[in-house]
């Protein structure tokens, strides 16, 4: 659930509507205007893409007074915002860019209405149209963009008092619309009027004639078109010959959908909203056999607004402050015969299939019908019951398979032909040409011929046991307790590899792609070299799972059977995808030996509680269309001296690079996935990446921003990743330049020419201080000496400012490349404050009185400095005496008032919407008094004196021989008294 603590600022939601890309717009009440008055509020769109909101505030000009309003989708791109206005209810139109987040007036829209009634606007044809009532007659116009095109009109066939166009339903190529006064219309895909339509257009089951009066929903099915109209008529379909509505004999009105609003109709599925005594139900019901049949269903308290992007993916159900969003699970795996244990399986015909379990028998499966049937083996008129079979192989119309001692031939009708006792306890067996391979129980490998159904043991292989087979044709495979057997024309070989061990191995597959692959206990596997007969390291689970099965689908793309649900890995790219019980698996520990693919490339995978079916097609279809995508990005802009926000489409998809500029090396971006997706099923990580460097993964919560603070200069690229919960990763690797452009006074040519300017700059001095010293000498005149004196404190004040932004200049250096936090920290802070006292002499330098300084012209340099360095907007207030102060009194008060500037940015306005400080100096009979409050959150219980700057606070107050006070308050508030003298 979604509410204001995560940024949803809407009260009361008018509409709310998806829009191409997939991100949800909400258009309502401002919770933050006018809190406690009602139909005053300013009204606001919302953007939630899944895991941020954005406000996008409608111009100033079209919000006032509005009383409601709709969005509907331009189907071509962007929205329609449909405003009523004041008490007489009149509309405007307004057309949404959602790729630019531009707002215009469809200015047409006000020509086409003008001298009309009402209008409604519906989709069709992948269009946008409108129809609007008029005295005489009924329009019909398409809308694009702001253009708005006149299509047809047809006249009513009488006087028209109730002008209201009661709803509009379209159906294939074809729209249907009523007026409240009870008039129907039918239009073609184009919006051309077909006729209007009357009593014979409509017929009873009786074959009679009548007009409804009231027309309630719509639904397809299988291309067909069906309608409720009015509760004493069954369901009634549209005849595409005779373009009439024909009642049905025997599909009766559901009662509960009469009093209930449709509001989705999609091919075979259909929603509606119902009103109880208690509260309202949403109800999402599938379509089947002309019936609705309920799959869904959602209750809230309120009365709801709802949108969705695919009424069988996902729902939006929003009321008051609250988003709730509801996702349904269409999985794409469906599992059959559940909790019981899958040994083998093989396709019967198209849709149906023969699986065996371990000792609870034989089953026919329809995939298509979803049934499962119990088979029924007879021998000798008596039903014989097989348990644990091992494999069933096709042998021209008949099917053979095992239990643990016997051999079955077995008809279409399930009729055992022949049982042949092999006379050993089967463990394993592969059919090669016209002989079954048998792997004991106990030891030995065996060969029973289907035609003489004899059988016979292969020579040295009493004291083996066989784990799988494999066949490529012509030869046998099998991992076996004596390592990886080869069996051609007679002559078996044996190997072991150092690289595994033999009890790890597990399963053997052969195919044309790959050869013979093999896996074990520890989730690797590895590729047989036939030639140099060694094992080559193939793949690696990350979860080291056992891999008990290998079946590769037409894309080349293995599927493994694990203990941890069902793996895909692609070979060519090595990308691996793992399917869970969140995707529809039903049972994650996997059944040894028992995958199977069918003609038309469809998986099946066993486990002990039940087999798994899907397309791998259709399988990943989901996954392939989510990606990670930025939803904001923002910086300083130095041109506007502001920090700037990033949001819409376009200019996001066209950022390339991000250049920081050097006062400012400070950027944050939120991301969000783009496709119907759980965002509490998506987690993401980020890191920057350099030419020499790679930095750690770091987690990023959802909702949460990405923000990089003071960047050392260079260039990066940030990489965002989206995972699922099981740490697969969706879609591709997102990625951004970034450009943190040097601070000019940290290059090493600034420092040499800094270096050579103190040197000429103290030459200079002295050159001239001893001219000025022999000028002194030689005149003794008082007036010179006034003038030396004046020339000289001009010079002292620039020396000192110069040094201490040398002095400033080296802090800085020296805070940039420390990677010590809290040593930077403490750096900066010095830097500000001699920055504080730097900005004293420079105002000295600049004016006519070297000795004394203006209070209000350095508090403002002071905050026109402590702007530049914090990007959070302060108002300040400034109530200050035209007051000039000596430097010993100018320095120290200079400090504190630094330090108070410094301590509000950085603690106190977390939490405050409309930062603001308030200053005063005001001057009385014998003394200053000083104020500075802010309106951030003050807490008096901490231990201020702990810090360095309440500690310089304190010392600059006794050298000013001051008195501080604080006022109680929830805010900081602080005076300070101190004597002129």
């Amino acid at each position: 659930m979604y509410n204001a603590s995560n940024g949803y600022n809407i009260s009361d939601a008018f509409f709310s509507i998806y829009d191409e890309k997939g991100w949800l717009w909400i258009l309502g009440e401002n919770r933050l205007s006018s809190e406690f008055i009602i139909g005053e509020k300013e009204v606001i769109l919302q953007r939630f893409d899944g895991n941020n909101f954005s406000t996008l505030e409608i111009p100033t000009e079209f919000k006032q007074r509005i009383t409601r309003g709709i969005l509907f989708k331009n189907l071509k791109g962007g929205l329609y915002v449909k405003l009523w206005f004041g008490k007489d209810a009149k509309t405007q139109l307004f057309f949404l860019d959602t790729n630019t987040l531009e707002i215009k007036k469809v200015s047409a829209y006000d020509d086409l209405i003008k001298n009309r009634h009402t209008d409604s606007q519906y989709h069709i044809n992948n269009s946008t149209h409108i129809l609007v009532t008029h005295e005489d007659k009924l329009l019909s116009a398409s809308l694009e963009g702001l253009n708005i095109k006149m299509i047809d009109s047809i006249a009513y066939d009488k006087s028209n008092k109730s002008l209201f166009i009661q709803t509009i339903h379209t159906f294939g190529n074809y729209t249907i619309a009523k007026l409240l006064s009870n008039e129907f219309f039918l239009l073609d895909k184009q919006g051309k009027f077909i006729k209007m339509l009357t009593k014979e257009d409509f017929i009873d089951k009786k074959g009679e004639s009548f007009l409804p009066t009231h027309l309630s929903s719509n639904f397809t099915s299988k291309g067909e078109y069906y309608f409720y109209f009015d509760t004493k008529y069954n369901l009634i379909k549209y005849n595409k010959e005779t373009q009439k509505f024909e009642e049905l004999n025997k599909q009766t009105y559901d009662d509960g959908v009469v009093e209930s609003i449709s509001f989705c109709q999609e091919e075979d599925k259909i929603g509606f909203l119902r009103k109880t005594n208690a509260d309202y139900k949403i109800n999402i019901y599938k379509i089947a056999n002309k019936s609705y049949q309920l799959e869904q269903q959602i209750t809230t308290e309120f009365l709801p607004n709802i949108t969705y992007r695919d009424i069988n993916k996902d729902l939006a159900v929003l009321y008051q402050n609250q988003l709730e969003l509801y996702f349904f699970e269409d999985s794409k795996i469906k599992t059959f015969l559940k909790d019981k244990s899958i040994r083998a399986i093989n396709q019967l015909s198209e849709k149906k299939y023969i699986v065996s379990t371990d000792s609870e028998g034989f089953y026919e499966v329809d995939v298509e019908k979803g049934t499962e049937k119990e088979i029924q083996f007879s021998l000798n008129n008596n039903i014989q019951r097989i348990d644990f079979p091992r494999d069933i192989t096709m042998q021209d119309s008949i099917f053979i398979t095992n239990d643990v001692d016997n051999i079955y031939h077995i008809d279409k009708n399930y009729k055992i032909i022949a049982k042949n006792n092999t006379k050993q306890n089967a463990i394993e067996v592969i059919k090669l040409r016209d002989t079954i391979f048998i792997g004991g129980r106990h030891g030995g490998i065996f060969k029973y011929s289907i035609k003489g159904r004899t059988s016979t043991e292969i020579k040295n292989t009493q004291s083996i046991s066989v784990k799988e087979f494999a066949s490529n044709r012509n030869k046998i495979f099998a991992t076996t307790s004596a390592g990886i057997l080869k069996y051609e024309n007679g002559n078996t070989t044996l190997s072991e590899y150092n690289n595994v061990k033999t009890e790890d191995l597990l399963a053997i597959k052969y195919s044309e792609y790959y050869g013979v692959l093999v896996t074990t206990k520890y989730g690797k596997i590895y590729q047989l070299n036939e030639e140099s007969n060694t094992l080559n390291l193939f793949y690696e689970d990350q979860l080291e799972t056992s891999i008990v099965g290998i079946v590769i689908d037409d894309d080349k793309k293995l599927w493994l059977n694990t203990y941890t649900g069902i793996v895909s890995f692609n070979p060519e790219n090595k990308e691996t995808k793992r399917y869970t019980k969140k995707e529809g698996v039903y049972e994650l520990e996997g059944n040894r030996y028992s995958t199977f693919k069918d003609n038309k490339g469809n998986i099946f995978i066993g486990s002990y509680k039940g087999v798994s079916y899907f397309s791998p097609k259709e399988l990943e279809e989901n996954t392939l269309q989510l990606r990670p995508i930025f939803s904001s990005i923002s910086s300083f802009n130095t041109q506007k001296n502001e920090w700037e926000k990033k949001e819409a489409p376009k200019e996001l998809s066209e950022l390339k690079e991000l250049v920081l500029p050097a006062s400012n090396q400070r950027f944050s971006a939120s991301v969000s996935v783009l496709g119907i997706i759980n965002p509490k099923d998506v987690k993401y990580r980020y890191r920057l990446v350099t030419d020499d460097e790679k930095y750690n993964w770091t987690r990023l919560y959802s909702g949460n921003e990405i923000v990089y603070s003071n960047l050392a200069s260079g260039k990066y690229t940030l990489q965002i990743e989206a995972l699922t919960l099981a740490n697969q990763k969706i879609g591709e690797t997102l990625q951004l330049t970034i450009v943190s452009n040097q601070i000019f006074y940290k290059t090493w040519w600034f420092v040499a020419l800094l270096i050579l300017g103190i040197t000429l700059f103290f030459t200079y001095l002295m050159r001239q201080f001893k001219a000025k010293q022999i000028l002194i000498t030689q005149n003794k005149i008082a007036i010179n000496e006034s003038k030396t004196k004046e020339a000289m404190m001009i010079e002292i004040h620039h020396r000192i400012k110069n040094n201490l932004q040398v002095v400033s200049g080296l802090l800085s250096l020296q805070a940039f490349n420390s990677d010590n936090l809290e040593l930077k920290a403490k750096l900066q802070d010095s830097q500000s404050r001699i920055d504080s006292i730097a900005g004293i002499h420079d105002i000295l330098y600049k004016t006519d009185n070297q000795e004394e300084i203006l209070v209000a012209q350095y508090f403002k340099e002071i905050i026109e400095y402590n702007k530049t360095v914090f990007p959070l907007k302060v108002d300040f207030e400034l109530e200050i005496d035209p007051v000039s102060l000596m430097m010993d009194k100018a320095i120290p008060l200079a400090l504190i008032f630094n330090e108070l500037i410094i301590n509000s940015y950085k603690h106190a306005f977390h939490q405050t919407q409309e930062p603001k400080i308030k200053i005063s100096f005001k001057e009385e009979y014998k003394d200053y008094m000083f104020s500075y409050q802010d309106n951030g959150v003050f807490d008096e219980t901490k231990d201020k004196k702990s810090s360095m700057g309440n500690k310089i606070i304190a010392m600059m107050i006794s050298q000013l021989k001051g008195i501080k006070s604080n006022e109680n308050s929830t805010h900081f508030n602080i005076k300070i008294k101190f004597p002129k003298k």
